[in-house]
């Protein structure tokens, strides 16, 4: 109904709901942070974005992340992180994928199959 729809909007904003992703991703992060960056892309719908430090507040997306396991993936012996993370605000397109990546710690699938609601 709608006043179901409005009390759940409404808790989401008011930060008594969050979403939270797992993602596996390769490599070994810190055990927990955040950053905050601009995302923006060249073409709208672009698979490729591009992160920059931000400058103006309201272009930006905070992703916050803990590390649940350290992995280490047979044959090839490859590390991999199984991690929380976490969107505040309304978070933006690939943000989850190109924020591990910036650190380093990319997706180690396709991050639609590896980053899973919670």
């Amino acid at each position: 109904t709608k006043a179901s729809r409005d009390r759940l909007l409404s808790s989401v904003r008011g930060g008594a709901v969050g979403k939270g992703y797992l993602a596996l991703v390769e490599g070994m992060l810190c055990d927990e942070g955040s950053l905050q960056l601009n995302f923006s892309s060249r073409y709208k719908r672009s698979k490729k974005v591009t992160v920059s430090p931000c400058e103006k507040k309201g272009q930006c997306g905070v992703t916050s992340w803990k590390v649940l396991e350290h992995l280490c993936a047979a044959p090839a012996h490859r590390l991999l992180s199984l991690v929380a993370v976490e969107l505040h605000g309304g978070g933006r397109r690939h943000q989850i994928r190109a924020s591990l990546s910036h650190l380093n710690a990319p997706c180690a699938a396709s991050c639609s199959v590896t980053c899973l609601r919670c």
